[in-house]
């Protein structure tokens, strides 16, 4: 099998699959809790892709991860300037990358993925910081939390799909 040529100039940043896209290499053992595996990825997917220097300073290794939009980090396409000769992952990449459009409006769920890559569970920190700043007052916070606990679970989901902080599609 030749190796694949995947031209790797893909911007760190969210992105959305154009259409439809064949896996290349499905794995049907995996492919109800690995994205990866699956045997389609469908249009409209979200996809964040990431830059990491796995390598020193004379000797630079830099790999883009992409990971499913709200899911798992853990399950990426680790992807290398120097691939082997049969890289399952280099060839989903290269499966993906022409159906990519960047997502361009910014979104609550931007701050929880991406370049800045902050864990969900950091929320009060930025309330706090937010606080600090003079930005919102504690009796904010405490009238969004009134509110949230009184809401029923559709309009709850509603307001995460609309700010991107859902975990599912």
């Amino acid at each position: 099998m030749a190796e694949p040529k995947v031209k790797i100039d893909l911007a760190p940043g969210k992105y959305r699959l154009k259409t439809t896209v064949t896996n290349p290499k499905a794995d049907k053992r995996k492919m109800k809790s690995d994205w990866r595996c699956q045997p389609e990825w469908p249009e409209g997917m979200k996809l964040v892709v990431t830059e990491k220097d796995l390598g020193d300073k004379d000797r630079p290794l830099i790999i883009h991860e992409v990971y499913k939009y709200g899911g798992w980090q853990h399950m990426t396409l680790p992807v290398r300037a120097v691939r082997e000769k049969d890289d399952i992952d280099a060839l989903r990449f290269a499966a993906l990358l022409p159906h990519l459009e960047p997502i361009t409006t910014e979104n609550l769920g931007d701050i929880f993925t991406g370049k800045n890559n902050v864990e969900p569970h950091c929320a009060p920190e930025l309330l706090a910081i937010l606080m600090d700043m003079g930005k919102i007052k504690f009796e904010d916070v405490r009238r969004a939390a009134d509110t949230l606990q009184e809401m029923d679970e559709e309009t709850w989901h509603e307001l995460r799909k609309k700010h991107f902080l859902t975990y599912k599609d």
